[in-house]
């Protein structure tokens, strides 16, 4: 599972990264849902087994995602009033 665990390791990474980017993200239900998969994963990192890494890799996934939806939804507002 040591793969399995630096696939996990990055994605805590690149979740933390933009939960942590303070002018970014917009939204607090996209930083707490980045808090909760960064916190979730890192508590069972060391005992990863094959269901704990499917559910922390899908956990993961959902904040990244919503939270570049919520940086693209502040970017094109901030298009939209600069226009």
């Amino acid at each position: 599972m040591s793969g399995a665990k630096s696939v996990i390791s990055a994605l805590i990474g690149e979740a933390a990264a933009m939960r942590d980017e303070e002018l970014q993200l917009t939204t607090r239900e996209a930083r707490k849902t980045l808090s909760a998969a960064v916190e979730s994963a890192s508590a069972v990192l060391d005992q990863l087994t094959l269901e704990t890494y499917k559910e922390q890799m899908a956990s993961l996934d959902a904040a990244i995602a919503m939270g570049k939806e919520a940086l693209e939804a502040a970017s094109a507002l901030r298009l939209q009033y600069t226009a």
